[in-house]
């Protein structure tokens, strides 16, 4: 209670009065203080408040301060309706207590080992049983199908990756019951892959998470390479809620809805999270009602069984902190710049001191896997710290765990790197995901002078670089109608003390237009006396006018995107500018995550930084996007007139 002095006492027959109620008064309405047991006086060697043995009861407040600093509640309590603790995969944190039984069309909820416990409506619900749900809906078989209308998809490694990252999947000839579901996100089926997509409309699925489900053994289904006219089966998907009372599991088939608005058109059983009061309704079938439940995974049916499933999150204290950046050390190693960091990976703090992480892929390769030339690998780092290299690319999960994370494990990507033909990690493909906080970037989109930063913190930054990108053409004859390829990029550390105080940068242009069968190439770009390319990067070992250097081989598919016609089948690119599409067969262009998008129906230019032009049949062709620098730096370091 309050700081005032309440040891006098109050004998049988003593007059109440105001002064004796102001006094109490004044008592109770002040801050918790505590106080000497038996005088009551206030007592600064601070005692406790209740014992273990005699605990206080529940405490009903809005807000807690210890030693000066405010509690948030959401960290002690967690998030409302979340998934707080259960069982989890061996090779790491990440959930794994629903499982398929993939011969009926039912599973089980594994609590028993490992029980579940949730946060429903700020009430701890605890599943201590397994518990078997069954006769659940099974797919549609007919009017169930789409094909990829990808004409370029040939089993090409990218292709796996199709529908994310901002890409499109592309179908036609689409069923009804996938038709139907415009609007929702639904699982498919091709091949021996199952992933979960949003129906943007009857040609396009978007947002995918390719190789997205535990089979009924717990084993990852993988991503698969694709093909021009692959069948893509829509597969039933039942999203698993749990319920207050530690027992009952319900499914519904329509994807739930998070919306501040009730959702239109709603059928009986769908769910509806009411984001202005952060609850579950469920749809009686005349209206929503609150629900003490919450959402926990989703399963996928075929037309005979329950194949494969997928738990959400954990509810963690996510960081989106990443403060290190990648460094080359040789053929098969990656470091960091940093010895001494903390990060934070699936709500657990990793603390390194004194020692650089190595990522060596004769040592971290993750299990199951041999390594392979001309390939993607992503570096990670596990929720207890260790290394892994691994060529399974992660998902960007940066909205919900503020990271890129492994598909199938808790490990947090924080970078990639590409090796060529022999084997060798190759230096300038090597990639942070997230630039470190104290890290800021210029981009110089025309030519002009970059002013040299200084600083006694620092002595190196990175340039990225794009060239120009090629002009599509123009051709009566379909088969020589094509788009323009993709500029290549690369990424090079420059030590301050190697540069000039001004270094000029030469921003190369797009190809020009086209009005016959050649596609302009683009321009160079330059940095200093370094040439930004369209196969990579070269360092000129004399001068300019001397042509004397060496192209480096890099894995094309990381840096240029093809422009599309019959031969060149990658239009999409990681780094590099995206190729052309072409008018004669309505192929849209390609897409790019860091570099210019390729030209396409109604934009036929290439986008900057390096995109191709769109090819076309009669007229004048799409051009090339121009090329560009992006040149990041510590941000400690002054930077006077940088452009």
């Amino acid at each position: 209670m309050g700081t005032t002095d309440i040891t006098n006492t109050k004998s049988n027959g003593d007059v109440i009065d105001e002064t004796w109620y102001n006094d109490f008064r004044s008592t109770i309405i002040g801050n918790f203080v505590p106080r000497n047991a038996s005088s009551g006086a206030v007592d600064n060697s601070a005692p406790d408040l209740g014992a273990l043995i005699y605990p206080w009861g529940n405490l009903y407040a809005n807000g807690l301060v210890i030693n000066g600093v405010a509690v948030d509640f959401a960290s002690v309590t967690g998030i409302p309706n979340s998934i707080k603790s259960g069982q989890t995969r061996t090779t790491s944190d990440f959930p794994d207590f629903i499982r398929a039984t993939g011969s009926s069309n039912s599973f089980t909820l594994l609590a028993s080992a490992v029980n579940l416990v949730v946060d429903i409506n700020t009430t701890e619900v605890t599943y201590t049983l397994d518990t078997t749900e069954t006769g659940l809906t099974l797919a549609p078989s007919t009017n169930n199908t789409c094909l990829l209308n990808e004409p370029t998809a040939s089993g090409q490694y990218e292709t796996s990756y199709l529908g994310e990252d901002g890409t499109v999947i592309t179908i036609d000839n689409a069923g009804t019951e996938i038709t139907n579901r415009i609007g929702q996100f639904c699982l498919f089926q091709t091949g021996t892959e199952y992933f979960l997509a949003y129906i943007n409309s009857a040609t396009e699925l978007t947002n995918a998470y390719r190789g997205f489900l535990l089979d009924s053994s717990g084993n990852p289904v993988n991503r698969t390479v694709l093909n021009d006219n692959d069948v893509i089966t829509l597969l039933s998907g039942g999203w698993v809620f749990v319920d207050i009372d530690g027992v009952t599991v319900d499914v519904t088939y329509n994807s739930p809805v998070y919306d501040f608005d009730e959702p239109t058109s709603p059928v009986t059983g769908d769910y509806w999270f009411n984001r202005s009061e952060q609850a579950w309704y469920r749809y009686s079938g005349s209206d929503f009602v609150l629900i003490n439940r919450t959402l926990v995974g989703v399963v996928a049916l075929n037309t005979a069984n329950c194949v494969a499933s997928r738990c959400f999150n954990f509810n963690r204290e996510f960081s989106d902190y990443n403060p290190l950046n990648l460094q080359y050390v040789n053929a098969t190693t990656v470091k960091t710049d940093f010895y001494n960091f903390v990060i934070n990976v699936y709500g657990n703090k990793i603390i390194n001191q004194n020692t650089r992480y190595l990522w060596d892929i004769t040592t971290n390769l993750e299990s199951g896997q041999v390594e392979a030339n001309d390939t993607y690998y992503f570096l990670y780092i596990t929720e207890l710290g260790q290394q892994v290299i691994s060529n399974i690319k992660p998902y960007d999960q940066k909205g919900e765990l503020a990271g890129y994370y492994h598909p199938f494990n808790t490990w947090r990507a924080i970078g990639s790197v590409a090796n060529d033909s022999a084997g060798d990690f190759v230096d300038y493909t090597v990639s942070t995901y997230e630039k470190p906080l104290n890290f800021r970037e210029i981009q110089i989109k025309t030519s002009k002078y970059f002013y040299k930063p200084f600083s006694s913190s620092t002595n190196r930054i990175t340039v990225r670089g794009w060239a120009g990108g090629f002009s599509g053409n123009v051709s009566n004859n379909s088969n020589n109608c094509n788009g323009g390829f993709g500029s290549s990029c690369a990424d090079i550390f420059f030590n301050l003390k190697d540069l000039s105080n001004l270094t000029f940068c030469i921003i190369g242009a797009g190809g020009a237009s086209s009005t016959n069968t050649v596609r302009n190439a683009g321009g160079t770009s330059f940095f200093g006396s370094t040439i930004f390319g369209d196969l990579g990067y070269y360092q000129l070992a004399q001068s300019i006018n001397n042509n004397n250097y060496t192209p480096f081989a890099v894995p094309a598919f990381y840096f240029r995107g093809f422009g599309q016609n019959f031969q060149e089948t990658r239009r999409n690119a990681i780094a590099g500018g995206a190729g052309g599409g072409v008018t004669f067969s309505a192929t849209v262009g390609g897409t790019s995550i860091f570099g210019g998008n390729g030209g396409t129906l109604g934009q036929p230019d290439g986008e900057q930084p390096g995109g191709g032009g769109l090819g076309v049949s009669t007229g004048t062709s799409g051009a090339g996007g121009d090329g560009q620098f992006t040149i990041m730096f510590d941000n400690n370091m002054q930077v006077t007139n940088n452009v």
